[in-house]
């Protein structure tokens, strides 16, 4: 049974196009192994799936316009997967090596709990980032108006590093969601608690993600063209630069950013 809810989820993202076959696989493992560590842990990142998915194809033709990478439906493969899913699973299997050898976590005073905040904070970091770029791209407007987080210039929308008003109030609110239905299905800490950690990852890790976006990823605008005016994430020939150094990608930026979070968020729980 603790791999029933994870497999239906995946074969009906999979038949929806959100995911691709190497995603499917990948998202079974994700689900299947935070079904493991419990119910609770298997609807969050439900939760966090389902409303993402939902939020990537909307505004379709808005993303379209600005970014030259835009693939329709926005399907994620295995990359993309496990580039926002790698440090919920490790917490999970954390929770569920601390269940079955207790003995080798005594110097943790209290490791679920450790466990499940870092989960949490993984998945609030992870919702906030992906609620604050879909939403940030997919409308237009003085709200939607990006400003590059190092210098708060102005810059195109779909810029990485770029912040604007209404991706910040996403990122704050897709923490709170994860809290809210964490705390809704079980969570160790009280509701205040846990809404008032996923919040602070949910905003705190878009933010993060934003700066590496703004300095480790490239970012450029292609000049002329069938794409003129649209963001280009790497360099290459009538694109111009608009910021950011061609070190990581976004997979990456993702990946550090989540697993960043998650682990200070452990760290503050074992530590305070």
């Amino acid at each position: 049974t603790t791999l029933v809810l994870p497999s239906l989820v995946i074969l009906a993202a999979y038949a929806r196009r959100s995911l691709d076959v190497s995603g499917a696989v990948a998202g079974w493992f994700v689900g299947a192994t935070c079904s493991m560590a419990g119910g609770k842990f298997s609807t969050t990142l439900i939760a966090f799936f389902v409303t993402s998915s939902l939020l990537t194809k909307m505004g379709a033709k808005s993303k379209k316009a600005i970014d030259a990478d835009y693939k329709d439906g926005g399907q994620r493969n295995w990359v993309q997967v496990l580039s926002n899913g790698l440090g919920g699973t490790i917490a999970c299997l954390c929770i569920v090596a601390s269940r079955n050898y207790p003995d080798n976590f005594r110097s943790i005073r209290d490791p679920e709990v450790m466990f499940e905040v870092a989960f949490l904070s993984h998945f609030a970091c992870c919702c906030g980032d992906t609620w604050a770029s879909e939403t940030g791209t997919a409308f237009s407007g003085p709200l939607s108006e990006s400003f590059l987080l190092t210098s708060l210039r102005r810059v195109p929308r779909g810029t990485n590093g770029g912040i604007s008003v209404i991706g910040t109030l996403a990122s704050l609110l897709g923490g709170c969601f994860v809290g809210l239905v964490f705390a809704l299905c079980g969570s160790s800490l009280t509701l205040p608690s846990t809404i008032i950690v996923g919040a602070a990852a949910g905003l705190g890790g878009s933010l993060l993600d934003s700066l590496l976006g703004a300095t480790l990823q490239y970012s450029g605008v292609y000049r002329g063209g069938d794409k003129d005016g649209k963001i280009s994430n790497s360099p290459g020939p009538g694109v111009k630069h608009v910021s950011g150094s061609d070190v990581l990608d976004n997979h990456q930026v993702n990946l550090v950013s989540s697993l960043v979070t998650s682990m200070t968020a452990a760290a503050l729980v074992h530590l305070l």
